[in-house]
């Protein structure tokens, strides 16, 4: 397990040597998991920065977002979505329809009316 931020990236830079590291990693036979605490971005959108920064090409299985981590503690639950695509996507994911969200933006877009 690698974390993203300030290891693999600083903000839109890759850390020197953190892609020729994540490959050899890789060719050496290690599974190679990148964990985020950032919930705004998809596993998707995430691998996609990775490659784009380090060369390193993640799929999208090899990337935990806090969001997926949340998802799964909620299971079973009721809950209204208060955030971006990176916390739909995952609860989508573990099979929720997130009804709520379109409320929840009308809900702050009347707010200062």
């Amino acid at each position: 397990m690698c974390d993203l931020d300030g290891v693999v990236y600083l903000g839109n830079r890759a850390v020197p040597g953190a892609g020729a590291f994540l490959r050899a990693a890789e060719a050496a036979g290690w599974q190679v998991l990148l964990v985020t605490n950032n919930s705004a971005r998809t596993p998707a959108t995430v691998a996609e920065k990775v490659e784009r920064l380090t060369g390193y090409r993640p799929t999208a299985d090899q990337i935990l977002t806090s969001a997926q981590a949340a998802a799964t503690l909620v299971v079973g639950l009721r809950c209204l979505v208060l955030g971006g695509e990176g916390i739909v996507d995952a609860l989508t994911r573990v099979g929720y329809v997130p009804a709520g969200h379109e409320a929840a933006r009308q809900i702050d877009a009347g707010r200062g009316a």
